[in-house]
């Protein structure tokens, strides 16, 4: 039995002891979304980019080099289109305006990434299976080498009676003789209450800005989906190296 399924029926009990009413059988809130695929080990998606599912039903995704960066600039672009054609179909709110804002800052630094790393011709090459970072670390922990340091990505889902919580972060460290290159991480978590289509998420974001020969940095955000007793959350981060040096992006989400 998964930890969301177990939450979401002590939930129903809670309201019942409590003097309220169970929740309709069959309604959405009495059986959880959630990821029913089985555990696999990763597989291939496009090149550079890797996914797999865990054994708690949370899916990951990592990506290495130039044409993973591709693969996230095109995701990341529909989902500005799909917003996009919500703010013209309901108007104009200051959540879609901070969200597009968002995507088109994200969209350019990916677009920047790419464009350097073309010019510089110095674009990485793909492995075939995954690379080492994707196995390292903890599940939901991944990390490596690129642009001359050490990074590496936590995400972690938390739940709760009636709802959850996703953390993000994001390190780089790098000690002397520094490197020469410009590194930037990116990083993000978003939490639905119903369904991760819903175009107005929970949604945070932080940015290191660029940074040269500096030993360690670190960010962190998080995001949350509450009250309800099917949260569906998302967190990942990316380090976009400047002139070529590199790109590495990793996701997770339990839906």
């Amino acid at each position: 039995m998964s930890m969301r399924f177990f939450l979401a029926q002590a939930a129903a009990v809670a309201l019942v002891a409590c003097g309220g009413e169970a929740p309709p059988e069959g309604d959405a809130v009495a059986q959880p979304v959630r990821n029913e695929a089985a555990p696999s080990d990763w597989s291939k998606v496009a090149p550079g980019v890797w996914e797999r599912t865990r054994e708690d039903g949370v899916r990951e995704q990592v990506g290495v080099g130039t044409e993973a960066a591709e693969f996230e600039l095109q995701r990341v672009r529909g989902q500005r289109a799909l917003l996009a054609q919500v703010q013209g179909k309901s108007g104009t709110s200051a959540a879609l305006d901070r969200q597009l804002a968002e995507r088109d800052q994200y969209i350019q630094a990916l677009e920047k990434n790419i464009a350097e790393a073309r010019a510089e011709g110095v674009l990485e090459q793909m492995p075939e299976s995954p690379p080492r970072f994707a196995q390292a670390g903890t599940e939901g922990a991944p990390s490596g080498s690129v642009c001359g340091g050490s990074y590496s990505f936590n995400v972690q889902f938390s739940y709760h009676m009636a709802g959850g919580v996703v953390t993000t972060e994001g390190n780089f460290s790098e000690f002397g003789p520094y490197s020469p290159y410009s590194k930037e991480l990116y990083i993000y978590a978003k939490g639905w209450l119903y369904s991760p289509t819903d175009p107005n998420p929970h949604e945070t974001s932080k940015s290191s800005g660029l940074f040269t020969a500096r030993c360690c940095v670190s960010i962190s955000t998080s995001a949350i989906a509450y009250p309800t007793f099917t949260p569906n959350m998302e967190g990942g981060g990316v380090v976009l190296g400047a002139n070529g040096c590199g790109f590495r992006s990793y996701r997770a989400w339990n839906y």
